[in-house]
Protein backbone atom coordinates (compact mmCIF):
# COMPACT_ATOMS: atom_id res chain seq x y z
CA UNK A 1 0.00 0.00 0.00
CA UNK A 2 3.04 2.19 0.48
CA UNK A 3 4.41 1.94 -2.91
CA UNK A 4 1.28 2.31 -4.19
CA UNK A 5 0.48 5.39 -2.20
CA UNK A 6 4.00 6.99 -3.36
CA UNK A 7 3.26 6.32 -7.17
CA UNK A 8 -0.29 8.30 -6.26
CA UNK A 9 1.75 11.40 -5.63
CA UNK A 10 2.18 13.07 -8.28
CA UNK A 11 3.83 16.60 -9.90
CA UNK A 12 1.19 19.02 -10.67
CA UNK A 13 2.79 20.57 -13.31
CA UNK A 14 4.85 17.61 -15.57
CA UNK A 15 2.71 14.84 -13.73
CA UNK A 16 5.98 12.68 -12.71
CA UNK A 17 5.72 10.53 -9.69
CA UNK A 18 7.41 12.35 -6.69
CA UNK A 19 6.88 10.37 -3.65
CA UNK A 20 7.14 12.22 -0.29
CA UNK A 21 10.21 14.80 -1.71
CA UNK A 22 9.37 17.55 -2.01
CA UNK A 23 11.21 18.37 -5.25
CA UNK A 24 9.89 17.01 -8.57
CA UNK A 25 12.86 14.40 -9.70
CA UNK A 26 12.00 15.67 -13.71
CA UNK A 27 11.15 19.49 -13.87
CA UNK A 28 12.46 20.59 -10.03
CA UNK A 29 8.47 22.04 -9.51
CA UNK A 30 9.26 23.10 -5.17
CA UNK A 31 5.51 21.76 -3.63
CA UNK A 32 6.24 23.57 -0.68
CA UNK A 33 4.24 26.24 0.46
CA UNK A 34 5.62 29.33 -1.21
CA UNK A 35 7.21 27.50 -3.93
CA UNK A 36 10.01 29.12 -6.21
CA UNK A 37 9.61 29.91 -9.82
CA UNK A 38 11.35 27.10 -12.18
CA UNK A 39 10.98 26.79 -15.95
CA UNK A 40 8.03 24.83 -17.47
CA UNK A 41 8.67 20.86 -18.09
CA UNK A 42 9.21 22.01 -22.23
CA UNK A 43 11.69 24.39 -20.56
CA UNK A 44 13.77 21.03 -18.65
CA UNK A 45 14.07 19.63 -22.40
CA UNK A 46 16.75 22.60 -22.92
CA UNK A 47 17.28 24.07 -20.11
CA UNK A 48 18.80 27.55 -19.88
CA UNK A 49 22.15 28.46 -19.02
CA UNK A 50 21.21 29.71 -15.24
CA UNK A 51 19.04 26.15 -14.31
CA UNK A 52 19.72 23.04 -14.89
CA UNK A 53 17.37 19.30 -13.15
CA UNK A 54 18.51 18.36 -9.54
CA UNK A 55 21.22 16.26 -9.47
CA UNK A 56 19.99 13.59 -7.63
CA UNK A 57 16.19 12.59 -7.08
CA UNK A 58 14.45 14.81 -4.83
CA UNK A 59 17.47 17.53 -4.47
CA UNK A 60 17.42 20.85 -5.45
CA UNK A 61 17.97 22.45 -9.09
CA UNK A 62 21.53 23.35 -9.32
CA UNK A 63 23.37 25.79 -11.56
CA UNK A 64 25.72 24.64 -14.33
CA UNK A 65 29.52 26.36 -14.45
CA UNK A 66 29.44 29.22 -16.00
CA UNK A 67 32.33 29.83 -18.60
CA UNK A 68 33.32 32.89 -19.17
CA UNK A 69 34.11 34.58 -22.43
CA UNK A 70 37.47 35.41 -23.65
CA UNK A 71 36.88 39.00 -23.22
CA UNK A 72 36.15 38.54 -19.40
CA UNK A 73 38.46 36.21 -19.08
CA UNK A 74 41.23 38.27 -20.40
CA UNK A 75 40.14 41.05 -18.20
CA UNK A 76 40.71 39.15 -14.97
CA UNK A 77 43.98 38.43 -13.24
CA UNK A 78 45.06 34.82 -14.64
CA UNK A 79 47.58 32.84 -12.25
CA UNK A 80 51.45 32.92 -12.27
CA UNK A 81 51.27 29.27 -14.22
CA UNK A 82 50.14 31.40 -17.39
CA UNK A 83 53.00 33.71 -17.53
CA UNK A 84 55.00 32.88 -20.80
CA UNK A 85 58.31 33.96 -20.60
CA UNK A 86 59.64 37.18 -22.53
CA UNK A 87 63.73 35.44 -22.39
CA UNK A 88 64.05 34.27 -25.67
CA UNK A 89 61.32 36.38 -27.64
CA UNK A 90 63.36 39.41 -25.71
CA UNK A 91 67.01 37.54 -27.20
CA UNK A 92 65.80 37.58 -30.75
CA UNK A 93 64.18 41.03 -31.22
CA UNK A 94 67.40 42.74 -29.71
CA UNK A 95 69.74 40.89 -31.40
CA UNK A 96 67.95 41.41 -34.96
CA UNK A 97 67.56 45.28 -33.37
CA UNK A 98 71.38 45.18 -33.38
CA UNK A 99 71.75 43.65 -36.90
CA UNK A 100 69.15 46.04 -38.47
CA UNK A 101 71.20 48.88 -36.63
CA UNK A 102 74.25 47.95 -38.20
CA UNK A 103 72.97 47.76 -41.35
CA UNK A 104 71.61 51.34 -41.16
CA UNK A 105 75.08 52.95 -40.14
CA UNK A 106 76.66 51.43 -43.53
CA UNK A 107 73.72 53.34 -45.26
CA UNK A 108 74.68 55.95 -43.17
CA UNK A 109 78.43 56.12 -43.64
CA UNK A 110 77.88 55.46 -47.65
CA UNK A 111 75.73 58.14 -47.61
CA UNK A 112 77.94 60.78 -46.25
CA UNK A 113 80.25 59.77 -48.42
CA UNK A 114 77.98 60.10 -51.29
CA UNK A 115 77.26 63.42 -50.35
CA UNK A 116 80.94 64.50 -49.97
CA UNK A 117 80.63 63.23 -54.20
CA UNK A 118 78.12 65.37 -54.60
CA UNK A 119 79.50 68.18 -53.21
CA UNK A 120 82.88 67.94 -55.04
CA UNK A 121 84.20 71.53 -57.29
CA UNK A 122 84.07 69.19 -60.00
CA UNK A 123 81.55 66.45 -59.18
CA UNK A 124 82.46 62.92 -60.62
CA UNK A 125 79.23 61.48 -62.44
CA UNK A 126 80.52 57.84 -62.82
CA UNK A 127 81.74 57.99 -59.13
CA UNK A 128 78.42 59.63 -58.21
CA UNK A 129 76.32 56.58 -60.07
CA UNK A 130 78.43 53.80 -58.35
CA UNK A 131 78.03 54.98 -55.06
CA UNK A 132 74.43 55.18 -55.57
CA UNK A 133 74.26 51.98 -57.22
CA UNK A 134 75.75 51.06 -53.82
CA UNK A 135 73.52 52.42 -51.57
CA UNK A 136 70.62 51.08 -53.64
CA UNK A 137 72.08 47.51 -53.13
CA UNK A 138 72.77 47.76 -49.40
CA UNK A 139 68.96 49.85 -48.95
CA UNK A 140 67.30 46.69 -50.26
CA UNK A 141 69.31 44.45 -48.00
CA UNK A 142 68.01 47.20 -45.38
CA UNK A 143 64.81 47.32 -46.05
CA UNK A 144 64.41 42.92 -45.98
CA UNK A 145 66.33 42.88 -42.38
CA UNK A 146 64.01 45.60 -41.06
CA UNK A 147 60.82 44.09 -42.34
CA UNK A 148 61.70 40.16 -40.33
CA UNK A 149 62.99 42.42 -37.22
CA UNK A 150 59.74 44.10 -37.47
CA UNK A 151 57.96 40.86 -36.83
CA UNK A 152 60.26 39.48 -34.30
CA UNK A 153 59.97 42.97 -32.79
CA UNK A 154 55.96 42.42 -32.14
CA UNK A 155 55.97 39.30 -31.61
CA UNK A 156 57.73 40.11 -28.03
CA UNK A 157 55.71 43.09 -28.13
CA UNK A 158 52.55 41.06 -27.84
CA UNK A 159 53.47 38.56 -25.76
CA UNK A 160 54.95 41.40 -22.90
CA UNK A 161 51.65 42.90 -23.21
CA UNK A 162 49.45 39.85 -22.99
CA UNK A 163 51.29 38.85 -20.13
CA UNK A 164 49.81 41.34 -18.27
CA UNK A 165 46.77 39.52 -16.01
CA UNK A 166 49.65 36.94 -15.05
CA UNK A 167 51.87 39.54 -13.61
CA UNK A 168 48.81 40.86 -11.85
CA UNK A 169 47.37 43.45 -14.21
CA UNK A 170 43.67 43.93 -13.65
CA UNK A 171 41.70 44.61 -16.41
CA UNK A 172 43.70 45.28 -19.27
CA UNK A 173 42.56 48.80 -21.50
CA UNK A 174 42.97 47.08 -24.65
CA UNK A 175 42.65 43.51 -25.82
CA UNK A 176 45.71 41.69 -27.09
CA UNK A 177 45.41 41.60 -30.81
CA UNK A 178 46.04 46.09 -30.14
CA UNK A 179 49.68 44.71 -29.86
CA UNK A 180 49.87 44.02 -33.31
CA UNK A 181 47.21 45.96 -35.11
CA UNK A 182 47.58 49.13 -33.46
CA UNK A 183 50.85 49.48 -35.45
CA UNK A 184 48.98 49.42 -38.74
CA UNK A 185 45.79 51.66 -38.42
CA UNK A 186 46.69 55.28 -39.49
CA UNK A 187 46.47 57.97 -36.78
CA UNK A 188 46.08 55.44 -33.83
CA UNK A 189 49.39 54.16 -34.78
CA UNK A 190 50.86 57.40 -33.42
CA UNK A 191 49.75 56.69 -29.60
CA UNK A 192 48.34 53.51 -29.12
CA UNK A 193 51.85 51.33 -29.48
CA UNK A 194 52.96 53.79 -26.93
CA UNK A 195 50.34 53.16 -24.57
CA UNK A 196 50.84 49.17 -24.41
CA UNK A 197 54.30 49.74 -24.25
CA UNK A 198 53.48 51.73 -20.74
CA UNK A 199 51.11 49.18 -19.83
CA UNK A 200 53.62 46.74 -20.64
CA UNK A 201 56.17 48.18 -18.64
CA UNK A 202 53.95 48.65 -16.17
CA UNK A 203 53.18 44.90 -15.31
CA UNK A 204 56.68 44.12 -14.51
CA UNK A 205 56.67 46.48 -11.35
CA UNK A 206 58.08 44.43 -8.63
CA UNK A 207 56.67 47.07 -6.31
CA UNK A 208 52.95 46.55 -7.29
CA UNK A 209 50.31 45.18 -5.20
CA UNK A 210 48.68 42.02 -6.94
CA UNK A 211 45.72 42.60 -8.62
CA UNK A 212 45.77 46.55 -7.48
CA UNK A 213 43.07 48.55 -9.43
CA UNK A 214 45.37 51.50 -9.53
CA UNK A 215 48.03 50.02 -11.71
CA UNK A 216 47.03 52.93 -14.68
CA UNK A 217 48.66 55.48 -12.26
CA UNK A 218 52.18 53.81 -12.19
CA UNK A 219 54.91 55.89 -13.62
CA UNK A 220 57.14 54.81 -16.72
CA UNK A 221 60.49 55.47 -17.06
CA UNK A 222 61.35 58.25 -19.38
CA UNK A 223 63.15 55.93 -21.74
CA UNK A 224 59.85 55.17 -22.88
CA UNK A 225 59.25 58.58 -24.05
CA UNK A 226 62.20 59.05 -25.37
CA UNK A 227 62.36 55.92 -27.72
CA UNK A 228 58.78 56.81 -29.06
CA UNK A 229 59.41 60.33 -29.56
CA UNK A 230 63.02 59.69 -31.80
CA UNK A 231 61.30 56.83 -33.17
CA UNK A 232 58.13 59.09 -34.46
CA UNK A 233 60.63 61.61 -35.39
CA UNK A 234 62.77 59.29 -37.82
CA UNK A 235 59.65 58.00 -39.49
CA UNK A 236 58.68 61.80 -39.70
CA UNK A 237 61.92 62.46 -41.54
CA UNK A 238 61.85 59.28 -43.56
CA UNK A 239 58.69 60.11 -45.42
CA UNK A 240 60.29 63.42 -46.50
CA UNK A 241 63.42 61.66 -47.37
CA UNK A 242 61.40 59.58 -49.83
CA UNK A 243 59.45 62.11 -51.50
CA UNK A 244 61.88 64.37 -52.53
CA UNK A 245 63.37 64.27 -56.13
CA UNK A 246 67.23 63.65 -56.71
CA UNK A 247 67.24 63.83 -60.62
CA UNK A 248 69.68 66.67 -60.64
CA UNK A 249 73.05 67.51 -58.21
CA UNK A 250 71.41 69.94 -56.03
CA UNK A 251 68.04 67.78 -55.63
CA UNK A 252 70.83 64.92 -54.82
CA UNK A 253 72.00 66.90 -52.21
CA UNK A 254 69.01 67.93 -50.78
CA UNK A 255 67.92 64.04 -50.37
CA UNK A 256 70.85 62.69 -49.12
CA UNK A 257 71.39 65.34 -46.48
CA UNK A 258 67.97 64.20 -45.59
CA UNK A 259 68.27 60.85 -45.70
CA UNK A 260 71.32 61.12 -43.55
CA UNK A 261 69.28 62.67 -40.80
CA UNK A 262 66.34 60.11 -40.98
CA UNK A 263 69.22 57.36 -40.49
CA UNK A 264 70.60 59.11 -37.78
CA UNK A 265 67.32 59.17 -35.90
CA UNK A 266 66.42 55.44 -36.94
CA UNK A 267 69.83 54.93 -35.04
CA UNK A 268 68.61 56.71 -32.15
CA UNK A 269 65.42 54.70 -31.99
CA UNK A 270 67.07 51.15 -32.16
CA UNK A 271 69.76 51.67 -29.52
CA UNK A 272 66.45 53.11 -27.45
CA UNK A 273 64.13 50.44 -28.69
CA UNK A 274 66.70 47.86 -27.48
CA UNK A 275 67.18 48.95 -24.11
CA UNK A 276 63.59 48.92 -24.32
CA UNK A 277 63.18 45.75 -24.52
CA UNK A 278 66.01 44.24 -22.62
CA UNK A 279 64.77 46.26 -19.47
CA UNK A 280 60.77 44.91 -20.16
CA UNK A 281 62.14 41.67 -20.45
CA UNK A 282 64.33 41.75 -17.06
CA UNK A 283 61.71 43.16 -15.21
CA UNK A 284 58.76 40.67 -16.53
CA UNK A 285 61.09 38.06 -15.67
CA UNK A 286 61.89 38.98 -12.06
CA UNK A 287 58.06 40.53 -11.71
CA UNK A 288 57.19 36.49 -12.34
CA UNK A 289 60.04 34.77 -10.30
CA UNK A 290 58.60 37.27 -7.32
CA UNK A 291 55.20 36.09 -7.49
CA UNK A 292 56.30 32.52 -8.60
CA UNK A 293 58.25 32.52 -5.09
CA UNK A 294 55.30 34.11 -3.27
CA UNK A 295 52.69 31.57 -4.57
CA UNK A 296 55.16 29.06 -3.48
CA UNK A 297 54.32 26.90 -6.38
CA UNK A 298 56.19 26.20 -9.28
CA UNK A 299 55.77 27.81 -13.21
CA UNK A 300 54.90 25.38 -15.47
CA UNK A 301 57.17 27.21 -17.94
CA UNK A 302 59.97 28.20 -16.75
CA UNK A 303 61.67 31.19 -17.83
CA UNK A 304 64.39 30.51 -20.42
CA UNK A 305 66.87 32.79 -18.85
CA UNK A 306 67.41 35.17 -16.19
CA UNK A 307 66.96 38.68 -16.05
CA UNK A 308 71.09 38.81 -15.53
CA UNK A 309 70.77 38.02 -19.36
CA UNK A 310 69.76 41.21 -20.00
CA UNK A 311 71.66 43.86 -18.35
CA UNK A 312 70.80 47.56 -18.39
CA UNK A 313 71.90 51.22 -16.78
CA UNK A 314 70.34 52.01 -13.89
CA UNK A 315 67.42 54.84 -13.81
Amino acid sequence: MRGEQDIGIRCERCGAARGDSRWCPECGLDTASDPVSLPTPEATQHPPGGWSPPAEPGGPPVAPPVRPTDAVAWSQPSAIEDYKSLASRGFLASRWLLLNLAVTAAVLVLSVVHLGLLNANVPDSEAILASNDVIAAVSIAEIVIYVIGLVIFLVWFWRAYANGPALGLRDPRFGKGWAIGAWFVPILNLFRPKQIANDAWRAGDPHRPLDSPFWRDDPVSPLLNWWWGVWLLSGFVGNISRRLPYETVEEDKAFTTVAIFSSALWLVAAVLAIAVVRRTTSRHEARAQQLHEGAGGHQEEAPEASPAAFPHPTG
